[in-house]
């Protein structure tokens, strides 16, 4: 901290200024002189006495006001008449950073020094804006940096002797920035000086907030403990230090840290220096960074220990360390990822053809933190189950998870922290080419899991849900509010960009020229260590294809525009095909009026044809088929974005030929989507439900046990189910549900484990799903799992685990539900315990065991990074949607505390899809009339889920119960 820190005065209204001197002046009165006679005159009498009094208090009540500049609800929040855009200015730009932070876990705070060294290139300026988030400021300098500037690596944070102090200092609360005048600096800028320090310090408390620079409590050597670590992504960097926020601010970093000498720092780059400071405490100086942009910065105060491994990179050669780290208790859990990180920086370095930048990779698992992972350059952080696993305490899944992330955030090393994009409306760039690129490695890497179709039912089925929506919105958005750029983190920009991205791969492959991956290694290369544009990619595409391809053109509508395309297909004669495209929204009964042409790649078989392909770039076409043929399948890979809607013969001719009689027939990838794709038709009004409950009895044969096919089945049961749940065919419906695992049950033996991860899998699908259906020997056999091992968890099988909890609670009572709770309570349970055990805590049929469940959340018993699985399994259980909506509408101000407005929204979300009376819809839209706290898309896109449940009833109701009314035992 600067010795300056005492060299400022304060306006009343808060604004700062430098101290003045005293100055006499010759045959004048002094200021002393002046101020008694001002004072003789206003007490000559009681009025003026009084007047006086009044006047004091008025400014002592002003100074108490604006006594300080510390923290931003104290500098003054007045119009800016000089700047108020939400973007920062582009005439000034960071080169490099020295962040001096200093860490305080006894009592939750820390302290900070920055240097900021700044570019401006304005000649008529006279203030600089920084971003600042809740932090105390106490001190404020700026200097003319050298030129040419000092590129050596830093020696101090004091501003120098010659540095000057801001004129006046505003806050912007709206965009959350300090607007610094300084009075000297259009003198220095018209003299042609453009390189400057900043120098800035600052103080602020380590909250629970999960963002910033924030605490996390975990429990280790039989204690209670914490650590102090960051996230910034998208826009929380201004939480720890003042800084220019904004990814196209890509500069230098150099991190500083002082620490209590018992915990461990690590940031971004490889330690460069200890040192012990004058009061005992450890200042670890970190190597400088390649240019990078603010969210990306990382640093922890910890105690953890690793599992180390140097690896040499495949090109170049030069030798790299990764580390995974995590609480001493949990190190054996940290093998796998460690074997994971290595395997995903060897392939992306091959098919990048880029070596990994840094020297060193360090992976963290924390007990809490908001989102899954975060990609920081070097640093990675991930919650504790999406990193640390054991076979013994982690299901087939949860493995499979920690492969997926550690591979996601690995990509971004390359897509998203070596090339950047320029704006949040292109987040698609990184985290849509994470996604993708993720599978890509996981395929490349282990013969484990089944890539392919794990990329259809966890990635591209969940994007085109949102994006069958009318409230949906495009990949690349324009969204500047901060509460709409956290919303932005979602399906569309994940996993429909992800989709589109590997629809584009299939249709640049040019025999064996994959011009994919050329394209994107030459975007790589050419913009590395700066910001790019979807622009930009395009070019590197299109070029890679020597032309031939217009990558813009193909992608434009994908990604600049919202929705999806539906393909409908009537066979108007035995040799053609009627293909006909618009887009499709799942609300019940709505039309889209929308003209997009999308170019699709459609691909397609039938019973005698091989698979074929076209792009399909006009509103309607006719196909040339082979006469005799039948059951034609568009889509037969599911490697299209689209839904395929089919007239009701050739509906038929699929369900009987391909489905039923033969199921290996068609590619099982196809027979998924065709399931999807049927269920949002019987949704949104297109195909009679009963028509779609025939169709899925095909899974009610001996061959049909691939766990993909029943999980999304169950996904369009658990539709159907909640709105029949208050009419009368309810029974034949749980009937039906339970019948359609009787030849699944007989075809899977639920009481041997497996061996391999597809026994795995289907074993643990299996279970699932005829537990949903409260199949009694499924229920019975959990329960009796329960009971021999409930002494010793650690005997029940982790794939089966979840299905356990769940069940005894769901068909239990107090005692079942208090043990589990024990378990998510018990300081010793793994992470994946823990999980199973809060999702069956949302579950329960009984109103006091809803009610148990919701006081836990009150009563902050679990962590806010937990909070969704509460709220996801409360949200899914039909007995207690309504008081869990009571629930929200009482406590929304502590909700809105302790989530982000991104997340209250996906609660918010998650209830509306469960409403579907008129009472609750009215009582809704009231009660989010005028809500700035949620984003407006959440609020939309909720309102047309409590339409479209309403209008199902009403219109379907009739149908399924009349079909029940109708239809045989099932074989």
């Amino acid at each position: 901290m600067s010795d300056d820190d005492e060299d400022f005065e304060y306006d009343a209204d808060g604004d700062i200024r430098p101290r003045s001197t005293k100055v006499f002046f010759k045959d004048r009165p002094t200021v002393k002189d002046r101020i008694c006679g001002l004072v003789t005159t206003m007490t000559a009498t009681n009025t003026r006495k009084a007047f006086l009094l009044t006047l004091v208090f008025i400014v002592l009540a002003s100074i108490t006001i604006g006594v300080s500049f510390a923290t931003k609800s104290n500098v003054p929040k007045i119009p800016i008449l000089m700047y108020d855009d939400v973007r920062l200015p582009n005439w000034t730009r960071p080169l490099h950073y020295l962040v001096h932070t200093t860490t305080y876990l006894n009592n939750f705070t820390f302290t900070g020094d920055i240097v900021i060294t700044l570019r401006i290139t304005a000649k008529d300026k006279n203030f600089i804006v920084v971003h600042g988030d809740g932090l105390n400021l106490t001190s404020i300098h700026l200097a003319v940096a050298q030129t040419p500037l000092n590129t050596s690596y830093p020696t101090s944070f004091v501003p120098p002797s010659d540095s000057v102090q801001p004129s006046k200092v505003t806050y912007n609360e709206t965009n959350s920035y300090y607007v610094l005048q300084f009075d000297q600096l259009p003198g220095w800028l018209s003299k042609d000086k453009e390189y400057f320090n900043l120098y800035m310090s600052y103080s602020s408390n380590l909250t629970d907030s999960l963002k910033g620079y924030y605490r996390s409590r975990y429990y280790d050597d039989n204690q209670e403990k914490y650590l102090a670590m960051t996230q910034f992504e998208p826009t929380d960097a201004r939480a720890a230090f003042p800084c220019m926020d904004e990814p196209a601010m890509k500069a230098n970093w150099t991190i500083w840290m002082n620490v209590d000498p018992a915990y461990t720092a690590s940031s971004n780059m490889p330690e460069r220096n200890i040192s012990t400071t004058s009061n005992g405490r450890k200042l670890v100086k970190f190597e400088t960074s390649p240019p990078m942009s603010s969210y990306l910065v990382a640093y922890l105060t910890h105690q953890f220990d690793n599992n180390v491994a140097i690896m040499t990179s495949p090109i170049g050669g030069n030798n790299i360390t990764v580390r995974v780290w995590a609480p001493k208790r949990l190190k054996d859990y940290t093998g796998y990822a460690l074997e994971m990180a290595q395997k995903s920086i060897k392939f992306y370095t091959k098919y990048f053809e880029i070596p990994y930048p840094l020297q060193k990779m360090d992976l963290f698992g924390v007990a809490d933190f908001a989102a899954g992972a975060m990609e920081n350059w070097g640093c990675i952080t991930f919650r504790e189950q999406d990193l640390l696993y054991t076979n013994t305490t982690g299901s087939v899944e949860e493995k499979q998870r920690v492969a997926d992330v550690v591979a996601h955030e690995l990509a971004h090393q390359w897509f998203g922290n070596l090339v950047t994009m320029k704006w949040w409306n292109d987040l698609w760039l990184n985290e849509g080419f994470a996604t993708f690129m993720s599978y890509k490695c996981l395929h490349n890497i282990t013969t484990e899991f089944d890539s392919s179709t794990d990329f259809l039912v966890v990635i591209k089925i969940l994007g085109q849900a949102m994006d069958s929506t009318a409230n949906t919105h495009p990949i690349s958005n324009n969204y500047v509010r901060v509460v709409d750029i956290e919303n932005s983190f979602d399906a569309i920009t994940y996993n429909k960009a992800a989709s589109v991205l590997m629809m584009l791969n299939g249709m640049l492959q040019d025999g064996d020229n994959d011009n994919f991956r050329k394209g994107i290694s030459d975007y790589l290369k050419t913009f590395s260590y700066q910001n790019a544009e979807t622009t930009d990619l395009w070019r590197c595409l299109t070029k890679a294809t020597n032309g031939t391809s217009n990558v813009s053109s193909i992608m434009s509508d994908w990604v600049y525009k919202s929705g999806m395309p539906m393909v409908s297909v009537t066979n108007t004669t035995a040799t053609a095909l009627d293909i006909k495209q618009h887009r499709y929204i799942a609300d019940f009964g709505v039309t889209a009026n929308d003209s997009t042409v999308w170019q699709i790649p459609i691909s397609y078989q039938s019973t005698c044809t091989p698979d074929s392909k076209i792009t399909f770039s006009n509103k309607s076409e006719t196909l040339t088929i082979k006469a005799d043929c039948n059951a034609f399948v568009l889509n037969n890979k599911a490697s299209g974005f689209y839904r395929t809607k089919y007239d009701n013969g050739m509906f038929d001719d699929i369900y009987n030929d391909y489905l039923l009689s033969e199921p290996n027939k068609l590619d099982p990838l196809g027979v998924i989507q065709f399931i999807d794709d049927q269920f949002f038709f019987a949704k949104s009004g297109l195909l009679p439900p009963s028509d779609y409950l025939r169709m899925i009895t095909f899974a009610n044969t001996t061959s049909a046990t691939n766990p993909a096919y029943w999980r999304v089945i169950m996904s369009g049961m658990d539709y159907i189910s909640a709105r029949l749940r208050d009419q009368l065919c309810n029974p034949e419906h749980r009937q039906f549900t339970e019948t359609l695992f009787t030849n699944l049950l007989t075809a899977v033996n639920i009481t041997e484990p497996g061996v391999t991860n597809e026994e795995k899998l289907t074993r643990k699908v299996t279970i699932e799903v005829a537990n949903k259906g409260q199949v009694p020997e499924v229920i019975k056999y959990l329960r009796d799992t329960w009971m021999a091992h409930k002494d010793n968890t650690t005997n029940i099988d982790p794939n089966i685990r979840r299905s356990v909890y769940a069940s005894i609670v769901y068909n239990g009572d107090r005692t079942e539900y208090n043990w589990v709770l024990s378990r998510y309570l018990d300081n010793a349970t793994t992470t994946n315990e823990k999980t199973d055990a809060l999702l069956a805590l949302g579950v329960p049929q009984r109103s006091y065991l809803i009610e148990s469940s919701l006081g836990l959340v009150k009563n902050n018993k679990i962590r806010n990074q937990d909070l969704f699985y509460i709220f996801r399994s409360l949200t899914s259980n039909k007995v207690a949607i309504t008081r869990v909506w009571l629930f929200f509408k009482e406590n929304y101000d502590f909700l809105l505390t302790n989530l982000q407005g991104s997340k209250l929204g996906e609660f918010l979300h998650n209830i509306a899809n469960q409403l579907d009376t008129t009472a609750l819809q009215t009582e809704f839209n009231q009660f989010i009339k005028g809500n700035t706290d949620i984003p407006q898309l959440t609020i939309d896109s909720s309102k047309s889920a409590i339409e479209t449940n309403i209008k199902w009833i009403n219109a379907n109701v009739n149908d399924v119960c009349q079909w029940y009314s109708t239809i045989v035992p099932l074989p």
